[in-house]
């Protein structure tokens, strides 16, 4: 008998290997260099998640900036 756990799938390239969370608050200064850190050694299959615990400063412009470099960038 053969169990879906013993067959091997093949990977998925569409989904992300590794998804990376980010919680944020009020610290658009700190995400831009955590973001141009995270581009700057982008490897494939990376997922770049940042969640904002409604912060009041510039943090979603810079969110938006970054999309540029971070393709898989979800905010």
């Amino acid at each position: 008998m053969v169990h879906a756990m013993d067959t091997p799938t093949p990977l998925n390239v569409d989904r992300p290997r590794l998804s990376l969370c980010i919680a944020t608050l009020n610290r658009a200064r700190q995400l831009r260099d955590t973001l141009a850190g995270i581009a700057a050694q982008w490897v494939d299959g990376l997922e770049v998640v940042v969640v904002d615990g409604a912060s009041t400063d510039e943090t979603p412009e810079v969110v938006a900036a970054a999309r540029a470099s971070l393709p898989r960038l979800t905010y």
